[in-house]
């Protein structure tokens, strides 16, 4: 095979991958949501969250055996896993970061940190956990689009009593004020 052929295969074969990854990252922007909540000069808040909805845990499981290529038993449990959290969570990754103490950023159902709490169509979901992910791998990165080392990375999942909410919202408050994230429509399919 001569050069040229070689270097098209090639040229076709990352326009493959870069196809599926633009498809991918589309899927993951599509889902999440952005805030700033300022206190005088500062940034108090910074926080990107998607929703984990059906089918963007699909897109997540389908981008990470693209991205690692497991066996197929392997790419099939990840996914079964995914999606029967699913049916009992509403899940969120999100990311935070302050320009106050990095070190007091938490969140939680109390007033040390920022309170967090879920509504599906107006009716709240228990917080079943928060927790900040102390050792994101380069997987998270790739995964959550954007991720960077100056955030934090964070995990909230809520009993999923609301089984098929028109509406979230996530509302986060703490002696900086309170301020929310909504997600409607197909962000929640």
């Amino acid at each position: 095979m001569t050069r040229a052929p070689l270097a098209t295969l090639a040229l076709l074969v990352l326009a493959g991958c870069a196809s599926a990854r633009h498809a991918y990252v589309q899927t993951y922007w599509g889902h999440t949501e952005k805030l700033e909540m300022y206190d005088g000069f500062g940034t108090a808040l910074r926080v990107r969250a998607t929703y984990l909805s059906t089918g963007f845990r699909t897109a997540m499981a389908d981008e990470r055996a693209r991205l690692l290529g497991p066996s197929s038993d392997d790419h099939e449990a990840f996914k079964a896993r995914l999606l029967a959290d699913a049916d009992v969570y509403h899940e969120i990754f999100f990311t935070a970061e302050s320009s106050y103490d990095r070190n007091q950023l938490r969140f939680g159902e109390d007033d040390e940190g920022w309170h967090i709490r879920l509504e599906a169509d107006g009716s709240a979901q228990d917080l079943v956990t928060v927790y900040q992910v102390k050792k994101p791998t380069l997987l998270h990165e790739r995964l959550l689009d954007g991720y960077d080392r100056y955030t934090q990375l964070w995990i909230a999942k809520f009993a999923r009593t609301a089984t098929a909410p028109d509406e979230l919202v996530l509302h986060l408050g703490s002696g900086h004020g309170h301020t929310q994230i909504r997600w409607a429509g197909d962000q929640l399919r």
